[in-house]
């Protein structure tokens, strides 16, 4: 169980660093939901 805990800390430490990146992916993301909304609208 203490290994498995010790996974689970190195990945919540990696994603530490994208973090920046799933932001910038959740503008896009944003955008690109009203694009299609006015275009479906």
């Amino acid at each position: 169980m203490p290994d498995h805990n010790l996974d689970k800390l190195k990945i919540d430490r990696r994603p530490a660093a994208p973090a920046p990146r799933r932001r910038r992916w959740g503008r896009y993301a944003a955008a690109a939901a009203l694009v299609i909304a006015a275009i479906g609208a």
